[in-house]
């Protein structure tokens, strides 16, 4: 975990087609999201977890 208290918003400028300059910024509470989502995808790979299948939860009834 980073111990920093610095605002840790990343900004990153792209350039469109008319050549105007738009900045994508990613705020705290995205990267904390990402972060979670990463823990997630670590989880369900170690447990071998399967996707959600309707046709399988269904095929039963």
């Amino acid at each position: 975990m980073n111990t920093t208290n610095k605002k840790t918003a990343k900004t990153k400028k792209t350039t469109g087609l008319s050549g105007a300059t738009s900045t994508e910024k990613i705020s705290k509470k995205e990267q904390e999201l990402r972060k979670k989502f990463e823990k997630v995808r670590e989880f369900l790979a170690k447990h071998n977890v399967k996707p959600f299948n309707r046709k399988e939860l269904y095929a039963n009834h």
